[in-house]
């Protein structure tokens, strides 16, 4: 489980990383990807996941199918939306 507190992103109570607007950082400050109204990306602009209903569909070749209220039980706190969400998600893991 991941708690959002600000802006900062934890995990068992160590920091994991962070966000600032639309993108999601590591804990020293790189940026892992970032997010819109529908997709994921990387940083390398190539799309990670997108919703799709009530789902987060992953493009990493298993096509991982999560849901949209999974993803909110596993990422606690803040006020994110759910696409930012799904962006921890997938960019820094649960």
């Amino acid at each position: 489980m991941l708690k959002i507190t600000n802006n900062d992103i934890y995990r068992n109570g160590q920091k994991v990383g962070y966000f600032t607007e639309r993108y999601i950082m590591s804990r020293d400050g790189s940026k892992l990807g970032y997010f819109d109204s529908k997709y994921v990306y990387g940083m390398d602009g190539r799309r990670l996941a997108w919703l799709e209903g009530n789902y987060l569909d992953s493009g990493s070749g298993s096509a991982t199918r999560v849901s949209l209220s999974d993803v909110n039980e596993r990422i606690i706190g803040g006020l994110l939306p759910i696409m930012g969400k799904c962006a921890i998600y997938v960019l820094i893991g649960i």
